[in-house]
């Protein structure tokens, strides 16, 4: 079960980073940085999100 719900959770990240990269707004920004701390395994997944952020 915490598998899945990791799942759902990179991907959720992932669709907030995206939606943030193109409306570039405070609220899509704290959104897909609320997003990615919730991410509690994989270093890499959650790294790989902040650099879409910081582009």
């Amino acid at each position: 079960m915490k598998k899945v719900q990791a799942a759902i959770d990179i991907r959720s990240a992932r669709a907030k980073v995206k939606a943030a990269e193109k409306n570039k707004t405070q609220s899509a920004i704290k959104s897909a940085q609320t997003a990615i701390k919730k991410l509690n395994k994989g270093k890499e997944k959650k790294q790989a999100c902040k650099t879409g952020l910081t582009k």
